[in-house]
């Protein structure tokens, strides 16, 4: 009687531990098909200038969403960023448009131009691409 019951309470001890465990263990497999539409969705935006903004919000979420499902560590998109960075190539390329993205979120009166847009969304693509999210299309890197 008292062997089963050690076994009980030692199984539901593991039990309860692979529960709260299991989200940092088990990483969910990406559905690229549903990512590398949402990408090619916040692409159409850069044919009217006053989408450009939206196109770069829409990839800092996008990202943000991948790193979620990746389950990199963090509250905040910078804390996941921190938790990825030795997954990414381009760390500093991520973090200027991870920073870009913050700027215009939170300024009126912040620009942008066709050379930043560019700039930005390409780093945004190269950390999908680096977290095995989106494809890399060789010779279209817009």
């Amino acid at each position: 009687m008292y062997f089963f019951t050690g076994f009980l309470i030692i199984f539901v001890i593991i039990c309860v531990f692979f529960l709260f465990f299991r989200k940092k263990i088990i990483r969910k497999p990406l559905n690229k098909r549903s990512i590398t539409k949402k990408w090619k969705n916040l692409m159409k935006h850069l044919v009217e200038k006053d989408k450009w903004a939206q196109a770069i919000l829409d990839a800092d979420s996008l990202v943000d969403e991948v790193l979620k499902k990746k389950r990199y560590g963090g509250k905040t998109m910078g804390e996941r960023l921190v938790s990825a960075q030795k997954d990414l190539k381009k760390n500093d390329g991520i973090w200027f448009a991870h920073r870009f993205s913050n700027k215009l979120s939170t300024s009126k009166s912040f620009t942008v131009d066709k050379k930043d847009v560019v700039k930005v969304l390409n780093n945004y693509k190269d950390a999908l691409v680096d977290l095995d999210a989106l494809t890399q299309n060789k010779g279209n890197k817009k």
